[in-house]
């Protein structure tokens, strides 16, 4: 179904959601899996990486019916399909789920044909480290990036590299298809995303996103591009080199995962928050740990691919109620008591004046009178008449 997603977008309110991790309920299962990726297949059923959470142990690719998933707090688990040398980073499948792909921490691809139930392992088909992979809109090919800022297109058919293009120094952490599947728009760990025509993957520019890694990519189906980035916001940008990011959605924290349900855009986070963007504002779920993935089930669920405790449905969330300490805040002019000390310095002003009066008095002590002896030395003068006699 065709959507102006943008234009719903842009009239979202950006509520500020309090921190839940306190408000996360109990997890009903036993903390095993960290699920970093999954892919839905066309019949309802779903395949996962799963691991321990240390990226040089071994893990596998897994596949859970559409009945094993989507219960709050419970822990889906499924049969195993193959297994890699160092942990699953991202996993895919085509879209008539006729072929699965998966890359781990060494840069190793793993296919797996659906129909005969094989799978092969290409050591360093990606060189190292590979954290974004996605099919091909013709099913024909996959397309992944690693950590070194290279972009590989992998012929299923041929079964090899058809083209390797160097996109940006860092790491490339997300790929997304424009909805005719006549654009790519890949994320850079620098907060870039880059733009290139499919198939010829000629370079059609970049733009800027973000102050951090920017995690997921998706077109909207009016061809704008939601980013979600480390720095906890959700940026909408036009697919042409040169366009800003603007700020659709402030999430608290790192934004891991971007879905689009029908008509609205599921946002996770690193804490274990789901958010819903939708017309008119937004809510929020919560998982029972840290979003790494978001899938929708055969049900219409969504659910999220955790950290410790595998594939989970999501629990609504109630923020909590408004804390009746903020009102308190408003009562901070308790400052203006310094007012009061005012008075004190008026008082040396009053005491000034006093000072002087003493010091006008001083000149009365130096009175001349005590000059007068000098008028009896006369008198000795009258003896000089005597002595003529």
């Amino acid at each position: 179904m065709k959507l102006q997603l943008f234009g719903i977008l842009a009239s979202l309110l950006l509520l500020p959601v309090v921190n839940a991790e306190s408000e996360k309920p109990a997890a009903t299962a036993e903390p095993t899996l960290w699920v970093s990726s999954i892919a839905m297949l066309s019949d309802g059923q779903a395949v996962a990486g799963v691991a321990d959470g240390l990226l040089l142990r071994p893990s596998r690719v897994i596949q859970l019916s559409a009945d094993a998933i989507g219960d709050v707090g419970k822990q889906a688990t499924g049969a195993t399909l193959y297994e890699h040398e160092a942990a699953v980073w991202c996993v895919a499948a085509t879209k008539d789920g006729k072929t699965i792909a998966s890359l781990d921490y060494r840069g190793n691809l793993g296919l797996y044909d659906v129909a005969s139930k094989a799978s092969k392992m290409h050591a360093k088909a990606g060189g190292r480290w590979c954290q974004s992979l996605v099919a091909s809109p013709d099913d024909q090919s996959f397309v992944f990036g690693n950590e070194g800022g290279e972009l590989f297109t992998w012929s299923i058919k041929d079964a090899k590299e058809t083209n390797k293009t160097k996109v940006a120094e860092g790491s490339l952490t997300a790929i997304a298809f424009s909805p005719d599947g006549k654009q790519l728009a890949v994320t850079s760990s620098a907060g870039h995303v880059h733009f290139y025509a499919w198939p010829e993957m000629t370079a059609a520019g970049k733009a800027e996103v973000g102050t951090g890694p920017a995690w997921s990519v998706m077109f909207l189906e009016n061809s704008k591009v939601l980013v979600g980035s480390n720095d906890r916001h959700v940026y909408a940008v036009e697919p042409k080199d040169g366009a800003k990011g603007q700020v659709m959605f402030k999430a608290t924290d790192w934004v891991t995962e971007l879905l689009q349900v029908g008509n609205e855009v599921y946002v996770g986070e690193v804490s274990g928050k789901v958010h819903r963007m939708r017309l008119g504002g937004s809510d929020s779920f919560i998982a029972p740990s840290g979003v790494w993935a978001l899938a929708i089930a055969k049900d219409g669920k969504v659910v999220a691919g955790t950290r410790r405790h595998g594939v989970s449905g999501l629990a609504d969330y109630v923020p909590p109620p408004v804390k009746v300490e903020e009102p308190k805040k408003v009562e901070e002019p308790a400052m203006t008591e310094a007012k009061k000390e005012e008075p004190a310095k008026e008082e040396p002003k009053k005491e000034e004046p006093k000072k002087e009066e003493p010091a006008k008095e001083e000149p009365k002590k130096e009175e001349p009178k005590k000059e007068e002896p000098a008028k009896e030395e006369p008198k000795k003068e009258e003896a000089k008449p005597e002595a003529a006699k």
